[in-house]
């Protein structure tokens, strides 16, 4: 089972790196994570075995890690947006139009 962290930690990296994956794993892991279905529910959506689902989601995490490792998009926008915040917090104004930019992308 996969804590409510765990969860959110990879739809994020689903954000990032869905276009990686294979439209079946997409399916599978938006449909297990996003819509809290069971692999049971899954399979029978997708009409495939229970097993198959499982293989799916854990090979689709598993790429979803490396894609990460690789690229760091999640990591660098975590930091992004942590430093867009304590920027935020200095009162200037060419400070706020940088961090708006920022924002922006």
């Amino acid at each position: 089972m996969i804590l409510l962290k765990e969860r959110i930690h990879y739809l994020k990296l689903f954000d990032f790196y869905s276009d990686l994956l294979t439209q079946t794993q997409k399916q599978a892991i938006w449909l297990h994570l996003n819509e809290d279905l069971s692999f049971k529910e899954v399979a029978e959506i997708l009409a495939v075995s229970r097993s198959a689902v499982f293989d799916s989601v854990k090979k689709s995490i598993k790429l979803l890690e490396k894609y990460e490792t690789i690229l760091k998009l999640n990591h660098k926008n975590n930091f992004l947006q942590k430093l867009c915040n304590d920027l935020s917090e200095i009162k200037d104004q060419k400070i706020d139009e940088i961090v708006d930019k920022i924002r922006s992308i």
